[in-house]
């Protein structure tokens, strides 16, 4: 089972101070203001009153990453997404659709080749964009590329290949994010020249 912590709702918020009681603050839930409230009877009624959202520790960090988006645009139809963070970094994802009928397809390619066991409809491509001081344009920060075992070019990342969905899509988005915060390039080094 997934570490879940569970995080106290505006609701909560909202009915504290309409009772006169102290506002439960944005974060983790405690029970009687102590322990972290832990799976059971409390926190599924909590849950049930809308009081506590429960939230596995990964979910914590994807919501973290995200909060630093500062504008996203919708490119053709939903198919490519803009994700801005400030001025100086974007992140592009764009839905690939996939023939599983077709023998030619990308999906039995990577199968075929051993990369993948198992075919995806559709999945996510991703393209970062960073600028540097300078103005030049980088494509760092980009957790769905790794640098091949030769060490000559960047290639797919195959631990990284997800079918299109938001969350899946919010996942890699802040995967990158957490990538340039830290300052690790898609080769896992960290980047000073920029």
């Amino acid at each position: 089972m997934k570490n879940i912590n569970y995080i106290w709702t505006k609701k909560a918020e909202d009915d504290a101070r309409a009772k006169g009681l102290e506002p439960r603050r944005a974060g983790t839930a405690a029970y009687l203001g102590y322990e972290p409230l832990q799976p059971g009877e409390v926190a599924n009624a909590w849950t049930a009153k809308g009081y506590v959202t429960p939230l596995t520790i990964e979910q914590q960090i994807i919501n973290h990453y995200m909060k630093f988006v500062t504008d996203v645009e919708t490119i053709v139809d939903d198919r490519r997404i803009l994700y801005r963070v400030g001025d100086r970094f974007a992140v592009e994802v764009t839905r690939c659709d996939h023939d599983l009928n077709n023998p030619h397809d990308m999906m039995w390619v990577w199968r075929k080749a051993g990369f993948i066991k198992t075919m995806l409809p559709t999945h996510i491509a991703v393209d970062t964009y960073y600028y540097d001081i300078n103005g030049n344009c980088w494509g760092l920060y980009n957790i769905t590329e790794k640098l091949s075992d030769d060490g000559n070019r960047r290639v797919i990342n195959f631990d990284y290949l997800r079918e299109w969905t938001q969350d899946n899509i919010n996942e890699l988005v802040a995967e990158c994010i957490r990538m340039r915060e830290m300052g690790i390039t898609h080769q896992g080094e960290a980047v000073t020249a920029c």
